[in-house]
């Protein structure tokens, strides 16, 4: 293998190359599982969450005297892009650099011969992965094509039928579902289970180092609580209560995937939308309180009132409680009178 114009620098603890990746973009790192004072999982971290840092995607290489399996689940887990095993082999360390090196940065020999992958050597993944992903459950009422545009990923809440157990949006759509209840039979929407959770941040971190999941309002769903309990298997995941629902939920995501869209670190984001939920409201008009007396957040003789004097009604949900405004009422009463009057 010959290198093209490479340069190679060496460092011997942790701070050392923090103070090289802040300045200078590297496209593959080897590094020492112990190291004095930082380890290499934990600079690994200070590397992927470096502000203004050059190397927050770069593939790196842990080096380890251990090569057992629960290392190795170890390292996949804390984001390496594999591990080498020492004494490090040449001929395998060649072969996991060209691995984890952009193509048009090395040449090679007609005669070079490629090793075969053993115990010693474990290359997880060649795509690069990005440094951070804004995630959030399938209720944030987000259009797909924003999702599409900032690579929003959403985790599916469950809407139950007589007909069964569906995925919101991936088996059962909004359109789908109000037809349904149109009809007569019901419907209602499912949060996702521990587990569930533990599932997505599991596959979105074979897509991304870090991930920053926003969530509907703890006091109107579980949703936080469980997503809460999933991110504890994992040190490179951060939850966040967005404090609403809906479309200020998706207001809220789609700031947050603005934000690490143009590289904002992790810290400054967490920071930016717990600022930013406290200047959002939101609030509905509808026509109809009947699917909400259903669902019980609203006692029957309330329907029954606004049902009966064709009250519009002003919804907001607060500390967990529906309220309903009555802003405009007896519409179809008034129109009559204001017509005999001036008969």
């Amino acid at each position: 293998m010959r290198c093209a114009s490479n340069q190679i620098d060496t460092v011997s603890s942790g701070e050392q190359c923090l103070k090289l990746t802040q300045v200078q973009h590297y496209d593959g790192i080897l590094m020492d599982h112990l190291m004095p004072e930082m380890d290499g999982i934990e600079c690994l971290h200070a590397l992927r969450a470096q502000p203004g840092g050059l190397c927050q995607d770069t593939p790196v290489i842990a080096l380890t005297a251990n090569a057992g399996s629960d290392n190795q689940l170890l390292y996949r887990k804390e984001g390496f892009s594999g591990y080498l095993a020492k004494p490090v082999n040449s001929a395998l360390l060649e072969a996991a650099v060209l691995n984890i090196l952009p193509k048009g940065l090395v040449e090679l020999s007609e005669d070079a011969e490629q090793p075969e992958f053993g115990k010693d050597v474990l290359i997880f993944d060649q795509a690069k992965r990005r440094s951070l992903i804004v995630t959030t459950d399938s209720v944030c009422d987000l259009p797909e094509t924003l999702k599409k545009e900032f690579g929003i990923s959403v985790c599916p809440y469950y809407i139950c039928t007589e007909e069964g157990r569906f995925l919101d949006e991936l088996e059962i759509g909004a359109d789908e579902l109000l037809e349904h209840i149109s009809a007569g039979k019901t419907g209602y929407s499912q949060l996702p289970e521990v587990e569930d959770y533990e599932r997505f941040f599991a596959q979105k971190l074979t897509e991304a180092q870090n991930i920053i999941h926003i969530t509907m309002a703890k006091h109107v769903s579980q949703g936080y609580d469980n997503a809460i309990g999933a991110a504890k298997s994992f040190e490179n995941v951060t939850v966040l209560d967005s404090g609403h629902l809906s479309s200020s939920m998706g207001l809220v995501v789609l700031y947050a995937a603005y934000l690490a869209e143009n590289h904002a670190a992790k810290q400054e984001i967490v920071k930016t939308i717990k600022k930013l939920r406290n200047s959002i409201s939101s609030a509905f008009i509808i026509d109809s309180t009947h699917m909400m007396c259903q669902a019980g957040y609203q006692k029957g003789y309330r329907f029954f009132v606004i049902r009966f004097f064709y009250i519009l009604s002003l919804c907001s949900r607060r500390a967990g409680w529906w309220s309903a405004i009555c802003w405009w009422g007896a519409l179809p009463m008034l129109q009559e009178a204001m017509s005999a009057r001036f008969l």
